[in-house]
């Protein structure tokens, strides 16, 4: 998977935004779609980018650790604060994740996959946050002229329950708070993977165990019989 950059700026659009709780459930779909770039090379980077810390995808947390998987297609967070270490922490709290490619196809416009992310206790004495929620990337334009491609988060939707994904619950009192901090938190990763793809290595990137070898040329292993 090649990234090549170029003079046509990648920029980021949000084409669709919802979030609610509904009879006590959260329930959220935000899809933002990226210019100029391919869904390859979009998922080059989400996929690519370690997870958390400075120059990550997730700039602005910490974790204990990341555990790649040899195969390239998934690796676990443990102990993810998705504010970091900052006072706000402790309202949020911190939790295992875990992300797992586990559907990909090559199309006549690109690729298009599906992740799961997967959300579990970091302490033992904590049941809640539990449950997953789906990633998707995939191009957005059917107009090959004009590469253009799309993440989009499903979180307890019909989307997401049609690739059985199994629900995530969060704990009582913290729901809205999840939402508000979450879209914030994936709307900083967005502008990342802008970043990086505008920048390349230059733009300070730091890359997953998996994926440091090959950086922008990172291909999924789910991916391998896409590969043109």
């Amino acid at each position: 998977m090649i990234v090549s950059m170029s003079e046509s700026k990648v920029e980021v659009t949000v084409t669709e935004s919802f979030g609610a709780i509904q009879s006590g459930q959260l329930s959220m779909r935000h899809r933002r779609c990226f210019s100029n770039t391919s869904s390859e090379q979009l998922l080059s980077v989400l996929l690519g980018l370690k997870f958390y810390g400075k120059g990550g995808l997730m700039a602005d947390s910490s974790a204990n650790s990341e555990e790649c998987s040899s195969d390239g297609n998934s690796r676990f967070i443990k102990n993810f604060k998705p504010l970091g270490n900052s006072f706000a922490s402790i309202f949020v709290g911190s939790f295992n994740v875990r992300q797992e490619i586990f559907e990909c196809a090559m199309g006549p416009n690109g690729v298009a996959a599906a992740i799961r992310m997967s959300f579990s206790p970091w302490s033992p004495k904590e049941e809640l946050p539990r449950g997953s929620f789906l990633w998707e990337v995939e191009p957005d334009s059917a107009d090959t002229r004009e590469a253009r491609a799309c993440w989009t988060e499903s979180i307890n939707t019909r989307e997401s329950r049609s690739k059985q994904i199994p629900d995530l619950r969060i704990a009582k009192g913290k729901k809205r708070v999840f939402m508000l901090g979450h879209n914030r938190l994936n709307e900083k990763a967005a502008r990342r993977m802008a970043d990086v793809l505008n920048h390349g290595d230059d733009g300070g990137a730091v890359f997953a165990a998996y994926a440091r070898a090959d950086r922008l040329r990172f291909w999924v292993g789910r991916c391998a019989a896409c590969k043109r």
